[in-house]
């Protein structure tokens, strides 16, 4: 579950500078919606 723990660690870090969510979904090849409604 190690990759679980660094995915929360990077959207942490990256949430109060609003790093895209789309620029990180695109990295992990995911839809940026699905992220998005996943963190809310």
């Amino acid at each position: 579950m190690q990759l679980v723990d660094r995915i929360k660690d990077f959207i942490e870090a990256n949430k109060s500078s609003g790093m895209s969510q789309n620029k990180f979904a695109t990295a992990l090849g995911i839809n940026p919606a699905y992220i998005s409604g996943y963190i809310k």
